[in-house]
């Protein structure tokens, strides 16, 4: 069986793994377990936005400026004349 396989049954096993443990956690197990599996949730969803926002906000800082419109003709270079 060659790696790439094998890298997917073990990314599908662990994914249905996790699934089960969540559910089990958040709806079987013992009310102060729900209620952190929850906190850590919507902890985990935060932090993840945010971290999202972050790498958008720098990635715009980091963009150089394209100016709007008509500029780009004006480039003595650029023209066709």
């Amino acid at each position: 069986m060659n790696h790439r396989k094998l890298v997917g049954i073990a990314t599908v096993t662990i994914s249905i793994t996790l699934l089960i443990t969540y559910t089990y956690l958040l709806f079987l197990a013992k009310p102060d377990v729900q209620v952190m599996v929850v906190k850590l949730t919507v902890y985990a969803i935060v932090v993840l936005l945010t971290v999202l926002f972050t790498l958008i906000g720098f990635g715009l800082l980091k963009s150089p400026f394209i100016p709007p419109g008509g500029q780009w003709d004006e480039d003595p270079e650029c023209s066709e004349n």
